[in-house]
């Protein structure tokens, strides 16, 4: 191989580097603006700080929540595609002065809610949940404890639960939640790995008495 040819060579093998390097650049650009995309306007991660969700979720789990829940709850794309927040959803929420809690809907906007005998009573029906609970809805609160008269959630309130309720601090003490306060719906939890996985609706169902 002459000089002429070594130099050929070398222009090539620099223009791949160079290529390569651009590629390299143009992918980090790419993933950036994906990130930061899909962290504006799609999804947001949490981390469960805390007992209060056992034994579903644990301390330390890290959770993807949704913001097409918060953008578009209580509209007409939220009936038509299941963006509206219902019973038995896991939910991130912070109420003005205070840190994100998650939670669980136990009653939406128009409900009532009561408890009695240790239980959840939604427009005088019994919830009946079908997923894990540390249950002991005796613990007091300061805005509902066990006997109180039923209260009427407004047009934009939720009332959301722990589900350790041993020791949960949720609406029975903070009180209704406002839609405005809820960030989304948590709809994947990617640690531990584990646990990987898509977070599915609790099952529940309200129950004539």
């Amino acid at each position: 191989m002459n000089s002429q040819q070594e130099q050929v060579v070398l222009q090539q093998l620099n223009t791949n580097q160079e290529n390569i390097f651009v590629d390299i650049l143009q992918s980090i650009a790419i993933a950036v603006v994906l990130s930061i995309f899909l962290y504006v306007f799609l999804v947001t991660p949490n981390e469960v700080d805390g007992p209060s969700m056992e034994p579903n979720y644990n301390d330390g789990d890290l959770l993807f929540t949704s913001k097409l829940h918060r953008w578009f709850n209580d509209t007409t794309i939220g009936d038509t595609f299941g963006f509206n927040y219902q019973r038995g959803d896991v939910v991130v929420f912070q109420k003005p002065g205070l840190s994100d809690f998650v939670k669980r809907v136990i009653a939406v906007p128009g409900d009532t809610i009561r408890i009695e005998n240790g239980v959840y009573y939604v427009n005088g029906e019994r919830l009946e949940e079908y997923y894990n609970l540390y249950n002991d809805l005796r613990r007091d609160g300061s805005f509902l404890r066990e006997g109180d008269e039923a209260i009427q959630l407004g047009e934009d309130e939720y009332f959301l639960s722990g589900d350790n309720r041993n020791v949960s601090h949720d609406s029975r003490a903070l009180g209704p939640i406002k839609d405005s306060w809820i960030k989304g719906k948590v709809i994947f939890r990617f640690w531990p790995l584990s646990e990987f996985g898509i977070a599915e609706r609790g099952k529940s169902e309200l129950v004539q008495v």
